[in-house]
């Protein structure tokens, strides 16, 4: 069986295996999960792959005999404890005779309107099909499940200077592609929390910040603005964008993952968590000057009239996942340098 560390552990994939043992050995209550089947399903690959591979490596390390099937884009391993599955619906007979105890169940966080021409109500159809699936598996198997949305689910809430709480609703307009991602998340949540009632199932959501971190996986053009504002900062040629001093609540992928792993384990029935920290709360100037900082730098980025981030940036209230005890995570600077170190 190939272990997770011979798998990452070469200078082109140590950085990934770095993030894995933080996540792997933090405290989050992995002894529930002992012994279990997690199944993973979600078109975030950095989430689905950094989630897979840090449950593995707990294996390695600690003996907690933690099945885990992955349904998104990662590839099979030579290991017992793991499948990957790259089509939930062709494979679904395959998923559905495993034991499954826990499901952490990934809404997509941004959708290419512009090189697609399936009409929302084609989408939201989709949504609906999927999620009807996979939660009447987990009405079948009694598995607990999170449920993974991203920011724009709170739509246009106040004037986006004070941080949202989990129940803070606001509009979102069916007429701009740009909410579709926001529409799209706040129609799943519903239809989980619905089904989820109705069937007595154990759900909590929660819910993502702009996501930072490694290029490989990240989906969002928000994450992949500020990894290549980061890497550019090493050769002098990063560009801000127009409203590069737009405050928002940013958090490193290893600590969205294991906000979510904590959630899954440890979070209320029905109860929504905003993945988000008071010293994570920042702008894209705050972001190139910390990494400028960090290299002892002193530049002046380019200033064009260039387009702002695709989805809203807003700043999210952490208390209520605060409160629940997760306590530790990178601050903004670690989490610039780990990308600088790539």
């Amino acid at each position: 069986m190939v272990k997770i560390e011979s798998l990452f552990g070469d200078n082109k994939y140590s950085y990934m295996l770095e993030d894995f043992k933080y996540i792997a050995n933090s405290n989050l209550s992995f002894d529930k999960l002992k012994n279990k089947t997690v199944l993973i399903v979600g078109e975030n690959d950095a989430v689905n792959e950094s989630t897979a591979f840090s449950l593995l490596l707990r294996n390695d390390l600690f003996g907690d005999n933690i099945k885990v099937i992955s349904v998104g884009k990662l590839n099979q391993q030579d290991r017992d404890d793991f499948i990957a599955i790259n089509d939930f619906f062709e494979n679904f007979d395959k998923i559905a005779e495993s034991a499954i105890d826990y499901i952490i169940f990934i809404s997509t966080d941004e959708y290419d309107i512009a090189k697609s021409k399936t009409r929302i109500g084609t989408i939201l159809a989709k949504s609906k099909t999927m999620i009807s699936s996979v939660m009447a598996l987990a009405a079948r198997k009694k598995a607990r499940l999170v449920f993974v949305s991203p920011m724009n689910i709170y739509g246009s809430v106040h004037n986006g200077f004070e941080p949202i709480k989990e129940d803070e609703v606001g509009y979102i307009s069916l007429t701009d592609s740009k909410n579709l991602s926001g529409a799209d998340a706040r129609f799943s949540e519903t239809l989980v929390s619905n089904f989820a009632k109705e069937r007595g199932l154990s759900v909590s959501f929660a819910r993502l910040p702009i996501m930072y971190g490694y290029g490989r996986g990240l989906c969002s053009k928000n994450s992949k603005k500020i990894f290549k504002l980061i890497q550019d900062s090493k050769t002098n040629t990063a560009i801000l964008p127009k409203l590069a001093d737009e405050k928002m609540s940013v958090a490193y992928l290893a600590d969205c993952v294991r906000a979510i792993l904590f959630i899954l384990l440890n979070g209320k029935d029905n109860e929504a968590y905003n993945i988000a920290f008071k010293n994570n709360t920042a702008t894209l100037r705050m972001i190139l000057t910390t990494a400028e900082k960090l290299q002892k730098k002193n530049l002046t980025a380019e200033e064009p009239q260039e387009s702002s981030f695709m989805t809203p940036c807003l700043i999210l209230d952490g208390e209520r996942l605060s409160n629940l005890g997760f306590k530790d995570h990178l601050r903004l600077e670690e989490g610039v340098q780990k990308i600088l170190n790539l």
